[in-house]
């Protein structure tokens, strides 16, 4: 009898098993297909697998439902649930919620610590998940992420953490009231009158007093009186996420909240003088994390003062800062030196006298960077990016028209460590990244998304000479990057012809999702998705267009009767 290696042993080790596996706890259909691999491994999947399930398709839920009710088991399922995430996925059909299953739940799952309600559709009655909650009292999280889960809804379905029922309650996310960035009329149950705002401070407030929150993600308008409430309620706070704020409430809100670690923030549309701003910026605690969206206005005053005390920051976000000048900007980049993401998206005043020097003071720790729509970033800042940080593992850059192949070939070739690259560009430069991708390779990246445009202007700064993007430099790229688990190429790609095209895929081994654009005049046919439907890791694919009749036919009939590979087609007009 051959000796257990140590390594083998390891992997059916009771204790160890559940941390190697916990990994792959957000791609489950891979581990469903290791539950037969001994007793040991069926074990400790079913336990990580119900511990937070994941519904790809209505199918998969029927099915989820249909265990949970089974009395005969070798596991008390209901008992293994942790978490219940009841919203649909990302490109995939939501399934068909009851207010029946709530009660299923009620009976069968009493350990829940983290629920979240964020359908569409089918939404729960108020009274079906108060009863869920006051069955379990260990809950520490509760999100309603949707505006038309109301007051009224909201005040009946936490009615049991009032009545003290869930005293670990830790985590609380309401998104009741209207964003101010959705139209009104789109979500036409939100909130948005003074009563109900009065109500969900006074919902808010009862919540805190009862227990220990420490994260409170809300979309309201925070004005002196809510922060007064806030203050005397939550005297552990370390995440605060809201809609907006003002000079007035952040003065009386800072003070006291000396734990904040991440903070989410829009100052709304005043224009404090310079002593304001300094006062304010002064008092910010040192954060991990910082979303801020500064409306029209010159804020240097406030990024001065802030910026000294954030040496432990490690993301920041700046979203529509649209005011923002290097002049503002450059005290985060010279005092922010352990940032490891950095998202700077509608900041069209900055430049790379800013953005340089941010890419030298923190090369060693940037690991993600989100850079789009601003129009003054030239190729400058991106060869800083490309020679400072070699760390980089997430890059994204959209509409940067000055940005050329020069700068964007450099980064490819030097950050090593890239593990997804997306962005949008004209047509030659999207070619160029590719043909560099497929020469020089990289042997850690999983997510390439490219969506290029025709640009003429582009085709005077570029040249001519350029390798073409054709199925032959898809083979490369297969070759030299083996890792990909997610393609999308929305850009024009010669030679896609519908047979080649399938065997291009099947050699990129590990993709597991893949958006394209196929041929108008050489459409993909029946046989071709059932060629796709072999791929051995292939889960999602979406096509814009490029399939004919009999093929759109038969991806209908099998969404209807088949499980597996979620295949959608859009109509291109």
């Amino acid at each position: 009898m051959n000796k257990m290696k140590p390594s083998q042993a390891v992997l059916l080790n009771a204790d160890l098993l559940p941390i190697i596996l916990s990994e792959f706890e957000e791609n489950q259909d891979e581990m469903f297909l290791y539950l037969f691999v001994s007793k040991t491994w069926a074990a400790t999947l079913v336990r990580l697998l119900w511990k937070s399930p994941i519904w790809n398709s209505p199918r998969s839920y029927k099915s989820f439902l249909r265990t949970l009710k089974r009395s005969n088991v070798t596991f008390a399922y209901g008992k293994l649930i942790r978490r219940l995430v009841f919203e649909p996925i990302k490109n995939r059909e939501q399934p068909s919620f009851a207010n029946d299953d709530l009660k299923l739940f009620s009976t069968k799952s009493d350990r829940l610590t983290h629920l979240t309600f964020g359908q569409t559709d089918n939404f729960f009655s108020a009274e079906a998940v108060s009863e869920l909650v006051k069955n379990n009292p260990n809950l520490l999280g509760f999100a309603a992420t949707k505006p038309c889960y109301n007051i009224e809804w909201l005040n009946i379905a936490l009615s049991p953490v009032i009545n003290g029922h869930c005293l670990k309650l830790s985590q609380l996310e309401i998104q009741n009231m209207r964003h101010f960035l959705i139209f009104l009329d789109y979500w036409p149950n939100g909130d948005y009158s003074d009563d109900a705002i009065g109500q969900t401070r006074n919902l808010i407030k009862e919540i805190g007093f009862k227990c220990p929150i420490f994260a409170l993600d809300i979309n309201v308008h925070i004005d002196d009186e809510m922060a007064d409430m806030i203050t005397q309620t939550f005297k552990n706070l370390k995440i605060l996420h809201c809609e907006t704020v003002s000079c007035s409430a952040l003065k009386i809100l800072l003070p006291y909240c000396k734990k904040l670690k991440w903070l989410s923030i829009a100052f709304s549309s005043e224009n404090p003088n310079e002593d304001i701003q300094q006062d304010i910026g002064s008092q910010f605690p040192s954060l991990d994390a910082l979303n801020l969206f500064l409306p029209p206005h010159d804020w240097s005053p406030f990024t001065k003062s802030l910026a000294p005390n954030q040496t432990n920051l490690r993301r920041i976000n700046l979203f529509g800062c649209d005011s923002v000048t290097d002049e503002a900007f450059l005290p985060i980049a010279k005092n922010c030196l352990r940032l490891e993401f950095v998202g700077l998206i509608c900041c069209q005043l900055l430049t790379d006298a800013s953005i340089a020097v941010l890419a030298r003071n923190v090369g060693k720790n940037l690991k993600n960077i989100n850079i789009c729509r601003i129009p003054k970033l030239t190729d400058v800042s991106i060869i800083e990016i490309a020679n400072s940080c070699h760390n980089l593992e997430k890059f994204v850059l959209e509409s940067c028209k000055k940005v050329t192949s020069r700068s964007l070939t450099l980064l490819v070739r030097k950050c090593k460590s890239l593990t997804e690259l997306s962005g949008d560009y004209p047509r030659i430069i999207a070619a160029k990244i590719v043909s560099t991708l497929a020469v020089q390779g990289n042997t850690k990246l999983q997510v390439l998304q490219i969506h290029s445009r025709h640009d003429p202007d582009s085709n005077i700064i570029e040249g001519k000479k350029y390798r073409r993007f054709d199925l032959g430099l898809l083979e490369k790229l297969a070759e030299k990057c083996p890792k990909l688990r997610e393609l999308e190429l929305k850009c024009y790609i010669t030679g896609l012809y519908p047979n080649l095209l399938i065997n291009a895929l099947y050699k990129l081994r590990n993709l597991e999702k893949l958006f394209m654009e196929p041929r108008q005049n050489q459409k993909l046919n029946r046989e071709h998705i059932m060629r796709l439907e072999n791929h051995p890791r292939l889960k999602e694919v979406r096509f814009d267009g490029g399939c004919s009749e009999d093929a759109i036919s038969y991806i209908k009939e099998r969404s209807k009767n088949k499980k597996g590979m979620f295949i959608h087609v859009k109509p291109v007009y």
